[in-house]
């Protein structure tokens, strides 16, 4: 046995992996009401839709139904760039998270359902479904770094259907 000090590296670290794929004792800091604030930029992938990449920012909350379930609304402001005329959109969504916990941050995947409104090309509203996949880390005891891709269906009408990348970013306050 003259590998036995590598050997007691490999249990040490096979140890510790075990302990960071476990929640918390009391699984509090994965069962917090939060508020956050995102900004990132929307990036229209539609081949002929017309509309141009611009900026999105918005607010969120994030509701603990149990540790790795969360319903979070959200609320998403940004323009509508079609073939240079511009106007403001936003967007209410009902985000459904599964949250993997792990100490100091968690990982999440979330199936969301909502409502566009702005100067669309067929009027003003637009329903649009889509999922979310992010990480929040967090930073101190009551604040997370959160970064999150969104994929958004907008349904626009006469066959335009707009398929919508935002990558955001932003903090969320934790009670």
């Amino acid at each position: 046995m003259k590998n036995w000090p590598a050997l007691v590296l490999i249990l040490a670290l096979m140890l510790w992996s075990f302990e960071c794929f476990a929640q918390e004792e009391d699984g509090s800091a994965n069962k917090q009401v939060g508020l956050g604030a995102i900004a990132g930029v929307n990036i229209p992938i539609s081949k002929d839709s017309g509309y141009e990449v611009t900026e999105c920012w918005g607010f969120y909350t994030d509701i603990p139904v149990i540790s790795t379930f969360h319903v979070s609304p959200q609320v998403n402001l940004w323009r509508i760039v079609d073939n240079g005329r511009k106007s403001g959109a936003a967007d209410i969504d009902l985000n459904f998270k599964f949250v993997i916990p792990l100490p100091g941050w968690k990982i999440f995947l979330s199936a969301l359902l909502g409502l566009s409104t702005g100067d669309y090309k067929i009027g003003m509203y637009a329903p649009h479904l889509g999922g979310n996949l992010g990480f929040a880390y967090r930073m101190v005891s009551n604040l997370d770094l959160v970064i999150m891709f969104q994929y958004k269906f907008l349904v626009d009408g006469t066959q335009h259907n707009v398929h919508q990348l935002e990558p955001l970013g932003g903090l969320q306050f934790n009670f």
